[in-house]
């Protein structure tokens, strides 16, 4: 197994709120910008052997002489900070359906604040025959011709629609008379309307807008599919409306964007659904850039699901150079790793090199990273051994993105673990933690915001991030009026069934879910509704976003899962809650 040599010492900085600077180990000792490279190709890294100010390839074995500063790391990691150019925009579609209609005070202080923040903001409308937006302060309308899957000719260009704050106040004081709610549509009618305005809104996009979507419906697929290039981010009214997610989460596994689930009969929860909303808008986002890979002639890449961008003649079946797609982390796509006959080489020791390039865009900063990362390869035939030499983070995320379904990833992991005659540690321990995996944000395809370094850091130089994987903080109440008991326990069907407590609180990655026996939480006196408050102001765990930390401030409550007279039956729907809610 390959350990990480890299450690990485936080300190607190003034750039942002929240923003912690990471420092390579040793203190003090700052990496070059850019390693001192072979002739073959591969930089300087820690598995060359050096001697003075020279370094002895460990690809090639040539000599290489006059080198500045020795990495003292796996992984050689070089930021900066600068102005951006990018500027953030949201347009809001929203579906004319008596569920949406009813949300609309939820809607209407998501604008507002959007607005507020100093985003620009367009708002378009949409029933089943026609489509309404607000050009330059006026209401507007585009009918629809149905059977036609697409409108081509546009009446406006995209700079028209955006509202000034004073235009949204107007807008929004008078939302019941700038719509046409007399013409509501039901919930079979409105995907084929909705499909529309997508295609009608992906053809005036340009880079750095998303769009924020308000729909209600009960089917289970689209009418035809949806050409999109931007975030999309949809808000469902009710609860329970699922049957459509995995639809959509194509579609934000590619361009980023987050789902979310409100209730729209619990008040009490519109603020937290908003901020929740808020967070995910404001998240920062990844511009994209290129990972870079070179390899040895034993190794061939193949069955990529990266766009492969060109390949570099310079080194010639020694390099190749792939996409990143903006907003879409390298752990959403495959790369296969093929290992040429062993008897034809000597050299059984490999080493490839990974090179990230990317930006992160967040308010007016962003944010460009680059990673070098060499990984030590032994020359193997099975798939056992190959994940035998990586990290336990670089395993868990080939394993667990090799297959679409999770679920089948449970499956496939028994089916392992029968046939090999000595247990693989790493594949028993995945398949230990796998129904936690199941429910983390992290590794989760619904957020995609995390780029490819960045998962890159949280998986393999962030212990306490991979301790709270394994060991998750729970608050214990024995009744719902004592201070609860706060401890770290593995989310094991086991651990859960031992506890005595009349509720229990997880937090699942800046997300609460509760497990009770009581609906009135909110009540009075109530130190489970005290403790789920003040953890939606006060929790701290950070995602690290490169030198950014973002924690999940307004962290919302997902819902109860009411104990079950079995306690198997309890425990499936509270991780049914669980798969269910993450999806947000």
């Amino acid at each position: 197994m390959i350990t990480t040599s890299c450690q990485f010492i936080y300190r607190q900085k003034d750039i942002l709120p929240h923003t912690i600077h990471i420092t390579p180990y040793p203190i003090n000792e700052q990496s070059s910008i850019q390693p001192s490279q072979c002739k073959c190709g591969y930089y300087d890294n820690i598995y060359n052997t050096h001697n003075g100010n020279s370094f002895i390839c460990c690809n090639c074995g040539r000599i290489n002489e006059n080198i500045e500063n020795i990495p003292k790391t796996q992984a050689t990691i070089h930021t900066e900070i600068q102005h951006s150019s990018t500027e953030r925009k949201f347009i809001f579609l929203i579906s004319l359906q008596l569920e949406i209609v009813s949300c609309q005070e939820m809607i209407k202080k998501t604008i507002k604040q959007i607005s507020s923040k100093g985003y620009k903001v367009a708002c378009i409308f949409f029933n089943e025959n026609s489509i309404h937006y607000i050009k330059n302060g006026t209401r507007m309308n585009i009918n629809i011709i149905p059977g036609l899957k697409e409108i081509t000719e546009l009446p406006f260009n995209i700079e028209s629609l955006w509202l000034t704050p004073s235009m949204v106040d107007s807008i929004l004081s008078n939302f019941n008379e700038n719509l046409p709610f007399i013409d509501l549509i039901h919930l079979h009618q409105c995907l084929d309307g909705w499909c529309k305005c997508i295609q009608l809104i992906n053809t005036i996009c340009t880079h750095g807008i998303e769009l924020v979507s308000f729909i209600n419906t009960n089917a289970k697929e689209l009418p035809y599919p949806i050409q999109l290039s931007v975030p999309l981010h949809v808000v469902f009214p009710d609860k329970y409306q699922s049957d459509i997610y995995p639809i959509l989460l194509h579609y934000i596994r590619l361009n980023g964007g987050s789902l979310h689930t409100w209730d729209r009969h619990t008040s009490q929860t519109f603020d937290d659904s908003i901020n929740s909303l808020i967070n995910d808008l404001e998240m920062p986002r990844t511009n994209g850039g290129t990972l870079t890979i070179l390899y040895p002639s034993q190794i061939q890449i193949i069955n990529s699901t990266f766009e492969r961008s060109f390949n570099d003649k310079t080194f010639p079946k020694k390099k190749v150079i792939f996409s990143l797609a903006p907003t879409t982390p390298k752990s959403h796509s495959n790369i296969s790793i093929y290992f040429k006959e062993k008897s034809k080489y000597k050299k059984t020791v490999l080493y490839m090199q990974f090179i990230y390039n990317d930006s992160l865009d967040y308010n007016s900063l962003s944010f460009k990273c680059s990673c070098i990362e060499t990984i030590k390869f032994i020359m193997v035939n099975t798939v056992i051994e190959y994940y035998n030499s990586l990290s336990i983070g670089a395993s868990i995320q080939s394993l667990f993105y090799n297959l679409p379904d999770p679920l089948e990833l449970k499956k496939n992991l028994k089916r392992y673990l029968t046939v090999l005659s000595t247990p693989h540690y790493q594949f028993l321990t995945f398949l230990k933690i796998c129904n936690y995996l199941l429910t983390s944000p992290l590794y989760s395809r619904a957020n995609p915001q995390l780029s490819a370094l960045y998962q890159h850091l949280l998986f393999d130089f962030d212990p306490y991030y991979l301790y709270s994987i394994y060991n998750p903080i729970i608050y214990i109440f024995t009744n719902n009026y004592q201070q609860p008991q706060a401890r770290h326990t593995l989310l094991k069907k086991e651990i859960i069934k031992q506890i005595e407590a009349s509720a229990i609180v997880f937090l699942n990655f800046g997300r609460v879910v509760i497990l009770t026996d009581d609906q009135n939480i909110h009540c009075e006196g109530n130190q489970v509704g005290i403790l789920v408050n003040s953890l939606k102001y006060n929790i701290q765990f950070p995602l690290i976003l490169n030198e950014l930390i973002i924690p999940f401030n307004g962290s919302e409550l997902l819902e109860y899962c009411m104990l079950d007279d079995n306690e198997l039956n309890s425990f499936k729907n509270f991780i049914s809650e669980l798969n269910r809610f993450v999806l947000k």
